[in-house]
């Protein structure tokens, strides 16, 4: 999932191979292995108890290694723009109104315009993971526990970068982030005030959502939603009674209505349908989602910080930032020309 060169280097690969380790050693060492982190978490591990680190002790049953079924993440990073952050955060000026042009009558005097701007500022906040081991277990343990770890922080922190790009309300559980669903930044597309459900989700939402999104961005387009949406997407069918689910072949993934779609299980789902409720999204993700890190992430292992207890400390933390791009519906409406990157649907508010 997350590429890393050991040995201190902060540098990244664009294709995020796998974990490999050349010496034991170095699994502890971590060096800087991932990209993000979005966790704040303490939790010891012991080989006393089972399920806290104790199915890792070997028996004669079990193998050494950890069977892991884990839901996909690490979306937002992968169809969002990365933005760099400096000193003082990422700062971006964002064109409202330009110059207008007017047919001039002969002898008349022409009009004045003048260009308007707003501006996008993102600051990165520290996120950090904590995870206590005993030195027993790190002695007894049948898996290789660094490499462990290490699958556990970078599954750790995209799964809350995720959780705050998409459904984020800019509270301090989302890091003060706001993501796709809650944000300002985005055109809302409302179903008729009696769709007041996700499963009376229609083929003529989806084609308003298509028509929201500027066209600029629809080379870029994809679909956004969770798997139990996507379930009923794929049953819709078009004005003329075809499913607009196409299947894809030869290598190619499939589509809706020409276009690719993303599942993630942090969207919201059919279990929170509810009248006036956000739960998919359109458009252009990579103009319309930002993420920026300040520095690289930070991997300590300090050996028996715990002294009385016989325990050695990982530590994880990162300085990372995460913002919709887009305008307000004010500024939309001052500024006719203008469209956003990204649309929601929402249903309606019901009887």
């Amino acid at each position: 999932m997350y590429a890393t060169k050991l040995m201190g280097s902060a540098e990244r690969t664009a294709e995020r191979p796998a974990f490999c380790f050349s010496r034991p050693e170095l699994a502890r060492d971590f060096g800087l292995f991932c990209q993000k982190l979005y966790t704040s978490d303490k939790k010891g591990l012991t080989p006393l108890t089972g399920g806290e680190g104790g199915y890792l002790v070997p028996s004669p049953e079990i193998a050494a290694e950890i069977t892991r079924m884990a839901m996909l993440v690490g979306i937002a990073a992968r169809i969002g723009r990365p933005v760099p952050m400096g000193a003082g955060g990422f700062s971006q000026t964002r064109r409202l109104g330009g110059a207008i042009a007017y047919w001039k009558t002969a002898g008349a005097a022409g009009t004045p315009s003048a260009p308007t701007f707003g501006r996008l500022d993102m600051r990165p906040e520290t996120l950090m993971a904590l995870v206590d081991v005993d030195i027993e277990l790190e002695q007894d343990s049948a898996a290789d526990l660094g490499n462990y770890l290490a699958g556990e922080f970078a599954y750790a922190l995209a799964y809350k970068e995720d959780q705050a790009a998409f459904v984020g309300d800019g509270s301090p559980t989302y890091g003060g982030i706001t993501g796709i669903l809650n944000s300002d930044r985005v055109t809302i597309v409302d179903m008729d005030a009696a769709d007041d459900a996700f499963a009376d989700l229609s083929y003529a939402d989806l084609t308003n959502m298509e028509a929201a999104v500027w066209e600029g961005g629809l080379d870029r387009a994809a679909w956004l939603f969770h798997r139990t949406v996507k379930a009923l997407v794929k049953q819709l069918e078009d004005t003329a009674g075809h499913l607009i689910w196409q299947a894809g072949g030869m290598g190619e993934p499939p589509q809706i209505m020409g276009y690719p779609h993303h599942a993630s299980g942090l969207m919201r789902g059919t279990a929170a349908t509810a009248a006036s409720t956000t739960f998919m999204a359109f458009g252009d993700f990579y103009s319309g989602l930002y993420v920026g890190r300040r520095g690289p992430v930070g991997i300590d292992y300090s050996p028996a910080p715990n002294w009385t207890n016989l325990q050695n400390s990982w530590r994880a933390y990162e300085r990372v930032a995460i913002a919709v791009n887009g305008f307000t519906a004010a500024e939309i409406a001052a500024h006719s020309e203008l469209a956003n990157p990204i649309a929601v649907l929402k249903t309606g508010a019901g009887a």
